[in-house]
C-alpha cells in the first residue's frame, strides 16, 4: 500500500514538473507547440473538454474511496493488511487517471487551441495533480511544505492519527474542488477568451464604483466649503475663476480630474462590452480567428491594470502616475477599438470610431487637466452635469 501511494506520488509530481516545462517553453516567442503535445492526434477543444470534465468524476470519486480506507485503518474499524489490496488499486487507478489528464493538458496547442483555452485547461488541471500529491502524501503518512526561499519542497513524518485524519479529510476536500472544476472549463477558445474579457469588465467596474465614492465625497465636500444659502447648485458648472469649486479632497484629485478619469475608463469598458458579445461566432473560425481572439484578452488584461492605476493615481492624486495610468488607457482603447475593426460590420465599425473618438476626447481633456495647472474651460466642461 505504501508503496503504491508512493508510485502515485513520485508520478503526479513529475507530471507537474512536465506542465510547468510545457509552459515555459509555451512562453517564449515563435516556440513551436506542436513538440509539447502529449497527443499523436489533435483532439478538437471541445472533446477535450469533455474527457477533462469525465476524469474530474473519476478523480474525484476515487479520492474519496482512498481516504475512506485510510480513515477506517485510523479509526481502528480496520486493519492495514486488510484494505492494503483495495488502496493498491485505488492508488493505481489514481495514478492512471493522473496521467490521462497529464496527456489530454499537454496536448492543447496554442496554435490549434487558442491560448486562452490552453491557459484555462493548464491551470485546472495543476490544481487536480497538486492536490492529488498531496492527498498521497497524506494517506502515505507524510506531508509537504514548501520553503520559500528557493521553492524546494522538503517532506516530513505525520505521526497522530487524528492530524493524518484531518489532513485527509482537508486534501481531499481540496482535490474534490479541484477536480470539479474540470467540468466548468471553457469549451474552446472563444468561451476562454470570453471568460477572460468578462473578468476584466467586473474589474473595471471595480475601478468605476470606486472612482464614483471618490467623486460623490469631492462634490460633498465642495458644498460644505460654502454655507447652505450659498452653497451652488449640484448641476452647475462653477465659475472659471472659482478655486473653490476645485477643492481637493485629503490630498485626493479634484472634482473634474476625477470625472474626466471615470469617462476614460467609462469609455474603455464600453468598448469591452461591445468586443466581448462578438468574440465567440469569430474565435474559432480559423486561425486568425483564435489568434485575434487571444489578442483581444491581453488587450483587456492590460487595460483592466491600467483602470486599477488610474484608480489608485487619483487618491491620493499623484499626477505623473495618473499620466502614465491615463497614457496606457488610451494607447489600449485604441488598439481595442482597432482589433474590433477587424471583424466589425457597417453598422459596429461606425460604434467602434465614434467610441474610439469619445476615448479620445476624454483622455485629452484629462491630461490637459492635469497638465500646467490645467485649464478653466477643461474643468468647466469636465464638471458638466451630462458627464
Amino acid at each position: 500500500m505504501e508503496a503504491a501511494l508512493s508510485r502515485l506520488e513520485e508520478a503526479v509530481e513529475a507530471h507537474l514538473v512536465d506542465l510547468e516545462r510545457a509552459e515555459i517553453e509555451r512562453l517564449k516567442d515563435g516556440a513551436d507547440d506542436s513538440v509539447l503535445s502529449g497527443d499523436d492526434d489533435v483532439l478538437p477543444p471541445e472533446n477535450r473538454s469533455q474527457h477533462l470534465a469525465r476524469l474530474g468524476d473519476q478523480l474525484s470519486r476515487t479520492a474519496v474511496q482512498m481516504t475512506l480506507l485510510h480513515n477506517s485503518v485510523a479509526s481502528g474499524e480496520a486493519s492495514p493488511s486488510s484494505v492494503s489490496p483495495s488502496m493498491t488499486s485505488l492508488a493505481t487507478d489514481m495514478l492512471n487517471h493522473a496521467a490521462h489528464l497529464a496527456k489530454l493538458t499537454l496536448g492543447a496547442r496554442v496554435s490549434h487551441d487558442g491560448a486562452c483555452y490552453t491557459r484555462a485547461i493548464h491551470r485546472a488541471s495543476e490544481a487536480v495533480l497538486e492536490s492529488t500529491r498531496d492527498l498521497a502524501l497524506t494517506l502515505n503518512g507524510r506531508t509537504g511544505a514548501v520553503n520559500p526561499a528557493n521553492g524546494a519542497r522538503s517532506y516530513f513524518l505525520d505521526a497522530t492519527h487524528s492530524s493524518r485524519t484531518s489532513r485527509a479529510l482537508m486534501t481531499t476536500g481540496m482535490t474534490w474542488d479541484a477536480a470539479n472544476a474540470l467540468k466548468s472549463l471553457p469549451a474552446n477558445n472563444g468561451a476562454a477568451v470570453q471568460r477572460e474579457i468578462d473578468s476584466c469588465i467586473y474589474m473595471l467596474q471595480d475601478a468605476l464604483d470606486e472612482l464614483k465614492d471618490a467623486i460623490a465625497v469631492a462634490r460633498e465636500s465642495n458644498a460644505s466649503g460654502e454655507s447652505s444659502e450659498d452653497a451652488p447648485d449640484a448641476h452647475a458648472i462653477p465659475d472659471d475663476d472659482d478655486d473653490d469649486a476645485f477643492r481637493s479632497t485629503a490630498g485626493g484629485a479634484d472634482l473634474p480630474t476625477l470625472i474626466l478619469a471615470r469617462a476614460v475608463i467609462n469609455v474603455c469598458q464600453l468598448l469591452l462590452r461591445k468586443t466581448s458579445v462578438r468574440v465567440a461566432p469569430l474565435a474559432e473560425n480559423s486561425s486568425e480567428g483564435i489568434a485575434w481572439a487571444d489578442s483581444l484578452a491581453a488587450i483587456a488584461r492590460d487595460l483592466s491594470a491600467a483602470s486599477d492605476d488610474v484608480a489608485v493615481a487619483v487618491d491620493p492624486l499623484d499626477v505623473e502616475e495618473l499620466r502614465v495610468a491615463a497614457t496606457a488607457l488610451l494607447s489600449n482603447g485604441n488598439l481595442l477599438a482597432e482589433k474590433a475593426l477587424l471583424f466589425a460590420d457597417e453598422e459596429s465599425r461606425a460604434w467602434f470610431a465614434k467610441c474610439a473618438d469619445k476615448l479620445q476626447t476624454d483622455a485629452n481633456a484629462l491630461f490637459l487637466l492635469i497638465g500646467e495647472g490645467g485649464d478653466a474651460d477643461v474643468k468647466a466642461a469636465a464638471a458638466a452635469p451630462n458627464r
